[in-house]
């Protein structure tokens, strides 16, 4: 039975393995494959990281030679490791070499290169800006979130990309059963994240602000504490922990959801993730024309695309005030979704590039 290694950065308290990789392996195995997965980092940390704002050293000098013990006595033993992007995250490639396996794949969800290249810290620029470089031209192939992440990875050597989006289980994620008020008068404006991302809310402030002023709407923030002047906010941090159940439920609570971004390197690597979810749960969107953004809203159909706050400020009202132009677009993301930006859609491409991976030894 062939073996294949997963090693991502965070078990399946991180969003991004838990959604890139953990909900595949199911068809992998499937497939015949004997899998192990060994993580790096838990919901400790995530939790010392989001809550506290701080990283333990002793805990990361542990659970960094945990890993470099395993790969150093194992790595030989698997026929194809799958990696996160990195096996040690703010150590040189020189180091990192030592602990590479012979063949593997690498998923790179967003555009964490940027972290060492567009570092403030010429030091870090300096030491690790090319480091991941030299991690994918010996890669076998990468998989990418979107075209911008693809357009670097083959411009600095990497061999096979294959784009391929980050998605839900349509069966998971879909419209609630429940009929809401179309005529309701309070509406809720919705955006899904995390404590690292709330700040991008700021970007659209004076646009929610006018908007509050003109409308009765809340706004929810679904993952982080957030506060915004002039608007009525609800916050649903999940410090007592994250539950995909409790997330599908709030999603589906809202009736507008919302993507605020930066047009700046590391946010064009972003995968839209934020708008696959309202999508899953048929709800209209709004989000700034940035990156992979662009790819997934279809504007003036399942959304708005927004580049000022007079764009934000129109389509939430236009939203806002017509509830059969929110149904349309909702039920229009939902399609897109299921044909596009779904595990039942995908799961066929990625369990492709895996097996080929094996294929190409023989």
């Amino acid at each position: 039975m062939p073996t294949l290694l997963y090693i991502p950065r965070f078990d399946e308290c991180g969003p991004g393995p838990r959604y890139r990789v953990y909900q595949y392996l199911d068809s992998l195995r499937k497939l015949g494959l004997n899998i192990t997965v060994k993580p790096l980092l838990d919901i400790q940390y995530l939790n010392d990281l989001y809550f506290k704002n701080k990283r333990s050293i002793p805990y990361l000098i542990k659970i960094y030679l945990r890993r470099a013990i395993f790969l150093f006595f194992n790595k030989s033993k698997f026929d194809l490791v799958l990696m996160d992007g990195e096996l040690f995250p703010f150590l040189p490639f020189f180091i990192e070499r030592m602990f590479l396996p012979k063949r593997y794949i690498i998923d790179q969800d967003d555009a964490i290169f940027h972290t060492y290249d567009k570092h403030k810290s010429f030091l870090i620029r300096l030491l690790l800006g090319g480091k991941i470089g030299k991690i994918w031209k010996n890669s076998q192939h990468i998989i990418v979130g979107n075209a911008y992440v693809k357009k670097i990875t083959l411009s600095l050597g990497a061999k096979q990309v294959t784009a391929l989006p980050t998605v839900v289980d349509a069966n998971k994620y879909k419209p609630s059963n429940t009929t809401t008020n179309a005529l309701k008068e309070e509406i809720i404006i919705g955006w899904v994240g995390s404590p690292a991302t709330a700040s991008l809310l700021s970007l659209i402030h004076p646009a929610l602000k006018n908007v509050a002023q003109k409308a009765n709407i809340v706004l929810y923030i679904i993952g982080a504490e957030y506060n915004l002047d002039g608007v009525k906010t609800v916050c649903i941090d999940w410090k007592n922990g994250w539950s995909e159940e409790e997330e599908i439920k709030l999603t589906n609570s809202i009736d507008i959801g919302i993507m605020p971004l930066l047009d700046v390197p590391y946010q064009l690597g972003k995968c839209g993730f934020k708008l696959i979810k309202y999508m899953a749960c048929a709800k209209p969107m709004i989000a700034s024309a940035v990156g992979m953004n662009i790819e997934i809203i279809d504007h003036d159909q399942n959304g708005y695309l927004a580049s000022t706050q007079e764009d934000w400020e129109k389509y939430l009202l236009l939203l806002v005030e017509n509830a059969e132009k929110r149904k349309l677009f909702g039920q229009a993301g939902r399609e897109k979704m299921l044909a596009t930006y779904s595990l039942q859609a995908t799961s066929p491409i990625l369990c492709d590039i895996v097996m080929r991976a094996y294929s190409d030894q023989v």
